[in-house]
């Protein structure tokens, strides 16, 4: 998900934020009032690909952080766990093919099951 779609997901989670402070990589920051401002406007104004975290701070005092960095991470870590993921997707694959050796298998039986039929032919005679 986009670091805006995040922030904006989260704005529109409660509609008590009183203020965005975003931290940029080169350690510039910028404090947004959105009892001033609307929170478009201020989403527009922020330069997305340089945050680095953004706080958000609520009417309750509370405080609210996102470490873009710290996701990114996190998402790198998900990514190893989804090649993971495919092996095991490719190893299902074998398991269909077993499944055909199996089907193999029964088309033996039948021929087993024709020459049963012909021993017992020939003990009526």
């Amino acid at each position: 998900m986009a670091r805006e779609d995040i922030i904006r997901e989260l704005l529109n989670e409660r509609d008590d934020v009183v203020e965005l402070q975003v931290q940029y990589t080169n350690g510039e920051v910028e404090d947004y009032n959105l009892l001033q401002s609307s929170a478009e406007s201020v989403l527009d104004d922020i330069e997305w690909e340089r945050v680095k975290e953004i706080e958000l701070e609520y009417a309750t005092g509370e405080e609210r952080e996102v470490d873009f960095e710290e996701l990114e991470d996190s998402d790198d870590d998900d990514d190893d766990e989804d090649n993971i993921d495919d092996e095991d997707e490719d190893d299902d694959d074998d398991e269909d093919n077993d499944v055909v050796f199996a089907e193999d298998e029964d088309e033996d039986d039948d021929e087993d099951d024709e020459d049963d039929e012909d021993d017992e032919d020939d003990e009526d005679v």
